[in-house]
């Protein structure tokens, strides 16, 4: 009997187990936590100043509790400690810092710290809300209590302030340091102001049809090239692991497309626009716009002309879904339109001053009854920005790009019609300009209900039993390896996991990503042996089990210089190509039409490619390419191994670069150099000082 099942018919003792097991675990906590006092807390030290556990959480939920990526906020978090840390030792050194009048103006005044003009964004405007802020201010500045959360929020707020002003003046002590003299400016100048014309070959690595292996040996010496790339300073390990994916059974299926039926027929007797589309089966949704049967999903094109209005069709199945669709409403409608319009702004849930913004927009209507011009009304009241310094006008635009109100009236209109209509953001007087039409067929107006085709609980169940059943049988790597295969199970090799990683491979970075590699690090897990659990994986929409994952040990990787073994996955491709196209670089020649027609390319041209291009328009990003050709004469050849292929290149014409202006380029160069100076001393002071990182402990 499996053994997942045996658990579930004595599910009772389990619960008791499980109880004294807690309960001692509580025990042995508490008197832990009694002996060690502070040391328990310890969450790391940088440059001598310890980090505490609770410290770290408080900071966390005063800051990021919006934030469902817990994974990613942790380490950004820990990166502001670990930088604030670096930050007040340089800045006590250097007697700097943030007096109490800077920093009330870099929260409220004129010189407003990046952390507010963040925080404090209006997200319709762009700009910051000024208002929120002073009402923020009145609170801190009185006597009223605060609200706890909000007060640890600021409190946190003004540790990034404070944090963030002090390495801007660090990083200003660097920048005002910086001088480009003028031999630099000539050399770099005239090089980047070359350009030349070239003719060329591009031989893709997929067309070089040669099979080759690549050596372990030369896994090292291409990662020894680039040593500090593909070193560590802290162990790590390296897991296999092998995905076993969760699939609906056909009696899944089968109950999912009756379901799906069954809410077909309430779609059917559903009034259309009302929330009883939206509420069938939770998955009831539509949408106000008019689709061409071009823009339908690809299960609806050319299917809805016979469907009558008020009826459905389906079901049919899409991206792992059953749908039925109900047309709402079909007729010939504009692909786009060109419109302006006067907005007067209102603040959401105001009535008064919708009241009076409607007043205002009446006004404007009779004065172009009068004979004033559309155009300079909007000039002068608009209060959009974008649109009343071009007299309203919002240029030409396809349905759905506006506010649905906004939308409506302008697709129901009539060229050179005015109306008014009232959205979320305010009132608006529209002119109809012109209504668009592509061709004079009918659109769609379509309600749909969804039912995902996912695996039952039963079905989730068996599976799991039946890799639990596997990993219980096969406790090492040669037994699993084997056991697996047979099964069609195949593994995959992570790249090196640190103790404080997160995400693995093709997996990402989940909860189980996490456990795994917990488990990887626990002081008894030994190299080769296969994890006692099967982590789980769920769909993120509907919340299933989508995947089981089997875990192994593969290798633990000391500090120093990764092993081929563990960076094959990764270069191996790369590799590939290399010795591809090494084997036929040497016996390309000069004739570039002759090298194109024996592999299949053609021969291209590329003119004023400058020496500092980033991109070339048919080549892409090559810059060993590009430097190739700038080393090679005029009308000679050279070969060169790119990011995407082999490549014959022949210089046709060459301008050789000048400087006019020296002040004037030494000047840009300084300023460019200046604006990295400050994340760029951060990124050095980094490496100068001794982290102790604790956090595997904690999460």
């Amino acid at each position: 009997m499996a053994l997942i099942g045996t658990i579930r018919k004595n599910f009772w003792f389990v619960l008791i187990v499980l109880g004294f097991a807690l309960a001692a675990f509580i025990l042995m906590d508490m008197q832990g936590n009694a002996n060690r006092g502070g040391a328990a807390m310890n969450m790391g030290e940088i440059a001598g100043q310890k980090l505490d556990y609770r410290e770290f959480s408080k900071a966390e939920t005063a800051l990021y509790s919006g934030n469902p990526d817990v994974f990613s906020r942790r380490a950004n978090l820990w990166e502001f400690f670990v930088e604030k840390a670096i930050v007040e030792e340089q800045a006590n050194e250097l007697g700097l810092g943030v007096t109490k009048a800077e920093l009330m103006d870099l929260q409220f005044g004129n010189r407003l710290s990046p952390i507010i003009t963040n925080n404090y964004r209006n997200s319709q405007t762009g700009q910051v809300d000024r208002a929120t802020l002073q009402q923020h201010k009145q609170l801190i500045e009185g006597n009223e209590s605060l609200a706890p959360q909000f007060e640890n929020f600021w409190v946190e707020q003004e540790k990034q302030i404070q944090k963030t002003e002090l390495q801007a003046k660090i990083g200003n002590l660097v920048s005002k340091a910086i001088y480009t003299p003028n031999f630099l400016v000539e050399e770099t100048g005239a090089a980047s102001n070359s350009s030349l014309n070239m003719s060329y070959v591009k031989i893709p690595f997929d067309a070089i049809d040669i099979e080759v292996e690549v050596s372990d040996t030369e896994i090292l010496a291409y990662m020894a090239e680039s040593a500090t790339k593909y070193t560590s300073k802290e162990e790590a390990r390296v897991l296999q692991y092998a995905v076993v994916d969760v699939y609906p059974s056909a009696k899944d299926s089968s109950k999912w497309r009756t379901e799906v039926i069954e809410a077909g027929q309430s779609l059917k007797n559903a009034t259309a626009d009302s929330d009883s589309i939206v509420a069938l089966n939770n998955g009831g949704f539509w949408s106000g716009v008019y689709f061409s049967n071009d823009e339908l999903p690809e299960g609806l094109k050319d299917q809805l002309d016979e469907v009558s209005v008020g009826d459905v069709y389906g079901p049919y199945s899409e991206q792992g879904s059953y749908f039925v669709a109900k047309v709402l409403d079909k007729k010939v409608m504009p692909d786009s339109a060109e419109a302006r319009h006067i907005l007067r702004r209102v603040t959401t849930g105001t009535p008064e001053e919708f009241a009076t913004a409607d007043a205002f927009i009446d006004s404007l209507r009779n004065e172009l009854k009068k004979g004033t011009s559309f155009s300079n009304l909007a000039e002068d009241n608009s209060q959009d920005p974008g649109s009343a310094v071009n007299g309203g006008d919002l240029g030409t635009f396809q349905q759905g790009r506006m506010l649905k109100e906004f939308n409506d009236v302008v697709f129901n209109g009539r060229t050179r019609g005015v109306y008014k209509v009232k959205t979320q953001v305010g009132v608006h007087l529209i002119k109809v300009e012109d209504l668009i039409y592509n061709d004079r067929n009918d659109k769609f107006k379509v309600a749909y209900v969804r039912t995902p085709i996912i695996p039952s609980e039963e079905t989730q169940d068996l599976l799991n039993d039946k890799i639990n059943d596997l990993v219980s049988q096969n406790r090492n790597m040669a037994a699993m390896s084997t056991a697996a295969s047979a099964m069609g199970y195949n593994f995959q090799t992570s790249g090196p996991l640190k103790a404080n990683d997160y995400s693995v491979g093709v997996l990402g970075s989940d909860n189980s990503s996490r456990d795994m590699i917990k488990w990887a690090y626990e002081s008894d897990t030994q190299v080769g042996e296969v994890s006692p659990t099967v982590y789980s994986y769920s769909d993120k929409v509907n919340y299933f089990d989508n995947k089981y994952v089997i875990t192994l040990l593969k290798s633990i990787q000391k500090p120093g210089m990764f092993s081929a073994e563990s960076m094959r996955n990764t270069l191996e491709p790369t590799l590939v190509n290399i010795k591809k196209a090494e084997s036929i670089i040497g016996s390309l020649g000069s004739d570039l039409s002759a090298v194109a027609i024996k592999y299949g390319a053609e021969v291209s041209t590329a003119d004023n490619v400058s020496m500092g291009a980033s991109f070339i328009p048919g080549i892409g990003s090559e810059n060993k390419v590009i430097a190739k050709a700038f080393a090679t004469d005029v009308n000679g050849t050279s070969a060169v191994i790119g990011s995407s292929g082999v490549f014959l290149v022949s210089p046709t014409d060459k301008t050789e670069g000048t400087v006019a202006n020296i002040p004037q380029m030494r000047q840009l160069k300084t300023r460019s150099s200046r604006s990295q100076a400050e994340l760029k001393t951060i990124q050095a002071l980094k490496k100068t000082v001794e982290i102790e990182d604790n956090r595997a402990t904690f999460f």
